[in-house]
């Protein structure tokens, strides 16, 4: 607390001033004294208030996201989008048709959500290469041979199922790390969606 430089006690020379100089000291110690009072209350509420306004920036802070597991997953909703295009249109069984036409729409709309998600949340948006990168030549070439075999519908919903089951698992992981209340609630969605497709998978054959 700083020394007070008021003006110097004067009581010493009353017997000059016949004690007037007395009075007028109190009177401006008194003063003083309710100032400087006000003053530490004044600093008291300041400082309180930004300690209330710091917890409330702490409390209210955004959570951020997970860049690297949602691109995984985008790449993964890429890449099963990918493999069901053809089959949506050339599968031999209606049902077969059915279920690539299901996976590839909803595969596709989920992963421009997720792309569309990373954007709004100060994430950089994957380019077509970086949502491709994880494309398997070696599914096509077996696909190609299933259908020169006569195994085509099959062979397709067998690697469409372990890949919706791998992409099930990674949306689970995705969940239970991530913090944030809309990230859960789009991982969520995704995962029911998820679900219904594996189900649908196991019933073809």
């Amino acid at each position: 607390m700083p020394i007070p430089t008021g003006p110097q006690d004067s009581t010493q020379f009353d017997f000059i001033t016949g004690g007037s100089s007395l009075k007028h000291s109190a009177s401006m110690g008194t003063g003083g004294t309710a100032t400087k009072r006000i003053a530490l209350v004044v600093g008291g509420f300041i400082v309180l208030a930004i300690i209330g306004w710091v917890f409330i920036s702490i409390v209210t802070k955004p959570v951020g996201i997970d860049p690297a597991a949602l691109l995984d997953l985008a790449q993964k909703q890429t890449e099963l989008a990918r493999i069901s295009q053809t089959p949506a249109l050339t599968a031999v069984q209606q049902p077969t048709q059915d279920f690539a036409e299901t996976t590839y729409m909803t595969m596709l709309t989920n992963q421009v959500a997720f792309v569309k998600y990373m954007g709004d949340h100060g994430a950089t948006k994957p380019s077509n290469k970086t949502l491709n990168a994880t494309k398997n030549s070696q599914t096509d070439t077996t696909l190609q041979s299933a259908q020169a075999t006569g195994t085509y519908d099959s062979t397709y919903i067998s690697i469409a199922k372990t890949q919706l089951t791998a992409y099930e698992q990674a949306l689970s992981r995705a969940f239970s790390a991530s913090k944030s209340t809309s990230e859960r609630q789009m991982l969520q969605s995704a995962y029911t969606q998820a679900q219904m497709l594996v189900t649908m998978s196991s019933q073809q054959y």
